[in-house]
């Protein structure tokens, strides 16, 4: 299927303030709120150690920085001229924001140079590496490779299923089948894709959040109709399958035995990828339904196909394998 340029659009890259960073992860404001508009550049954190000492070759300026005990704990134990120099240079740098952890609710020298340079303080009573775990994975989610799709994205039997095709080719009405099946929609018509580690993960666009546009009957709210268990927030991609118009079929090799090993490369991950001819008196719901099924089966050692191929190779004189392999490209 050849998808239209418009139909992935280029890489998308998020802006997180300051305001928004201290909601999420509830952290609660010392100093600077005049500045908590500031963006967040990096997903990236710094924990300041050698720079405290006066080693500030590797610092990178647009990094979060925390202190936790340990690098209080050192400013606490120089002298106050020394203490005001550090900060004053480390400052310089005009980082993002800085955190406090490990209970470290004042300490009014850092705040003091921090107000200074216009750099908000921020504070959580939670232990510094475990803080620092939240944040990195949160950052990594807000500043991981994103990309708009147009499909649909429905979770069938726990595994993410985004459905594309030319418009007219029943995506929508499809899904809308399929979550009557009892299956759970994501996503229709605009799909967010995230790359976070070697997994591709979908999510809605809050405008268009579950629903369904259906040609005669307008915008449909699937949660309002059929409740909020037939919806989700996010999925992982596990397929792709790609429906195939009429006037798109004469350019297109369909697989006949399911041997097939296609893929979708989306952001570097490569996504097993089915298509599906669509022609008037084809149930395309079931036809997924069963393709989700069976690529699970494959993924645990169970490939129908290549059983009975095998099978099949096995049972025949050896002289009849050349018919055997006509038939199979027929």
């Amino acid at each position: 299927m050849n998808i239209k340029k418009n139909d992935i659009k280029n890489e998308i890259k998020d802006e997180i303030s300051i305001k928004k960073l201290a909601e999420d992860l509830k952290l609660s404001v010392i100093s600077g709120s005049q500045s908590l508009e500031g963006l967040i550049v990096s997903p990236e954190v710094t924990k300041p150690g050698l720079e405290l000492a006066g080693y500030y070759k590797n610092l990178t300026f647009d990094r979060i920085m925390i202190f936790g005990k340990n690098e209080i704990g050192y400013l606490e134990n120089i002298s106050h001229d020394l203490r005001f120099m550090r900060l004053h240079e480390l400052f310089l740098y005009h980082v993002p924001c800085v955190i406090l952890t490990d209970s470290v609710k004042k300490f009014d020298d850092l705040i003091g140079v921090a107000e200074n340079f216009m750099i908000p303080v921020l504070h959580t009573d939670a232990p510094c590496d475990r803080f620092l775990v939240s944040l990195s994975n949160y950052l990594e989610t807000k500043f991981a490779p994103k990309k708009i799709m147009h499909g649909t994205l429905l979770e069938l039997y726990n595994m993410g299923v985004l459905i594309r095709g030319e418009s007219g080719t029943g995506k929508s009405e499809t899904a809308l089948e399929l979550v009557r099946r009892g299956h759970c929609l994501v996503c229709d018509d605009v799909v967010t894709l995230r790359r976070i580690g070697n997994d591709i993960y979908g999510y809605s666009d809050p405008m268009l959040k579950y629903h369904i546009e259906v040609r005669g009957l307008g915008i449909i709210d699937v949660q309002a109709l059929f409740g909020s268990a037939a919806t989700i927030q996010e999925k992982e991609v596990d397929i792709v399958i790609d429906l195939i118009p009429s006037s798109e079929q004469h350019r297109h090799h369909f697989d006949r035995l399911g041997l097939s090993l296609d893929v979708l490369d989306i952001m570097g991950v490569k996504l097993r990828k089915i298509s599906v001819p669509v022609q008037e008196g084809r149930n395309i719901s079931i036809i997924i339904e069963v393709a989700v099924m069976n690529e699970r089966l494959k993924r645990q050692g169970h490939n129908s196909s290549q059983i009975f191929i095998d099978s099949l190779f096995k049972k025949m004189n050896p002289g009849h394998v050349s018919d055997i392999a006509k038939i199979i490209q027929i």
